[in-house]
């Protein structure tokens, strides 16, 4: 199943929405930055939620990736990426 980018940053901002209450943040601000006041254990339910959500391999991201992946911009297109390739 193939998704649209709108589709996929819907779900990532929906995860942070619903587990650190975040709504307002810019498409390419750092999450990982100490501004964005999230804890890093937060993480594994927000990616746990998009590897639900998108039936996709989170851990797939982070294999061939580095920390610049940690933006909504970043993290949707390697979401699609990851959906473009046959599973």
């Amino acid at each position: 199943m193939s998704h649209s980018e709108k589709f996929v940053e819907k779900r990532i901002r929906e995860a942070l929405k619903d587990v650190i209450g975040i709504t307002d943040i810019d498409s390419d601000a750092n999450l990982l930055d100490t501004e964005q006041n999230i804890n890093p254990v937060d993480f594994i339910y927000i990616f746990d939620m998009l590897e639900k959500n998108l039936n996709l391999p989170v851990h797939d991201i982070f294999s061939s990736r580095t920390f610049d992946v940690m933006t909504v911009e970043n993290l949707t297109n390697a979401f699609l990426k990851l959906d473009s390739f046959d599973r």
